[in-house]
């Protein structure tokens, strides 16, 4: 953070110190997963348990299964109940199984 006339330091929080709701809440306005990308998250997941995960990588990442945790990874960051219900869902995917069309 840059102020004239005052030198130039590093923002940084300590251990100690907390972030109230109020803030937490107007950060993840700004940098958190909007309302379309959860739910096109949670339809993926969902189809990934029906029809098999190698039916919803129709980007073809390398590594389909990472890509998913870090998405979810990130929504539990900012938002912990939806987290962790997309992270239930990614659990019932089976990774070994064949795909349904």
């Amino acid at each position: 953070m840059k102020r004239e006339g005052w030198a130039d330091y590093p923002f940084s929080f300590h251990d100690s110190d907390e972030l109230g709701p109020a803030i937490l809440a107007k950060i993840s306005k700004k940098t958190g997963p909007r309302r379309h990308d959860l739910e096109l998250l949670e339809a993926i997941l969902t189809n990934c348990i029906r029809r098999g995960p190698d039916s919803q990588n129709r980007e073809r990442h390398p590594n389909f299964r990472g890509h998913l945790e870090g998405r979810i990874g990130f929504v539990e960051m900012i938002h912990r109940e939806k987290g962790r219900r997309l992270r239930d869902l990614f659990q019932e995917i089976r990774w070994d199984g064949p795909s349904v069309p």
